[in-house]
Parts: structure tokens; C-alpha cells; sequence
């Protein structure tokens, strides 16, 4: 008995780790967000795909491989096919990104 009830302690304290670590994760990937409602200060994580630079703005998706959300920076997007993350407002529809964070490629030796 004692040794059922240590393994059902096991697993439980395995799963409480498992839902807390995905709770508290600073991103959400698309999959995510696109079932919200309005959301502001998101930080959307995912790799971009479909870029377009209108003036000054860019135009892109952002992709977890399931999902694909639209979202608009007003600025130069100059990455291509990586993952990024985008901090902005979500409306329901598209991301309005105000800031885009990436990874340095030289750090990274990428």
C-alpha cells in the first residue's frame, strides 16, 4: 500500500511540474492566441513566413506549424523563415506588433 501510494505521489508531482512549467511561460505560440479575444502586451513566439515590406511597415505570419496568425510592425522586418518573438496587441484578428525580438546570429553562431 505504501508503495502505491508513493508512485501515485510520483506522478502527481511529475504532472503538477509539467502544467506549471507550460503555465508560466512567458509566450504564446499562435495555436494560443489566436482563440483569445482582444489581448494587449502579448508575446507571440513563432517562425515568420510570408513577408512583405509596405513603405515602412512589414507584413507577416507568424507559424508554430499548426497555426498561422497575421500581424503588422511598423517597421523593417529584415528576418526571414526565423523564430522570433513579436510583442504586441492582439485584436482578435491580426497582431499589431510594436516590438519584434530575434536571435542574434552571431551569438548563436547561426
Amino acid at each position: 500500500m505504501a508503495k502505491l501510494a508513493l508512485l501515485g505521489f510520483i506522478v502527481f508531482i511529475s504532472l503538477a511540474a509539467v502544467v506549471l512549467f507550460h503555465s508560466i511561460s512567458p509566450y504564446l505560440t499562435p495555436s494560443q492566441i489566436v482563440g483569445m479575444g482582444e489581448a494587449k502586451n502579448v508575446k507571440v513566439i513563432g517562425k515568420t513566413k510570408e513577408v512583405s515590406i509596405n513603405g515602412n511597415s512589414t507584413i507577416f505570419k507568424i507559424t508554430d506549424g499548426k497555426t498561422e496568425i497575421l500581424a503588422v510592425y511598423n517597421g523593417i522586418l529584415d528576418v526571414i523563415s526565423e523564430e522570433i518573438v513579436a510583442v504586441g496587441d492582439w485584436n482578435g484578428n491580426f497582431l499589431i506588433a510594436k516590438e519584434i525580438l530575434q536571435k542574434c546570429h552571431t551569438e548563436y553562431g547561426g
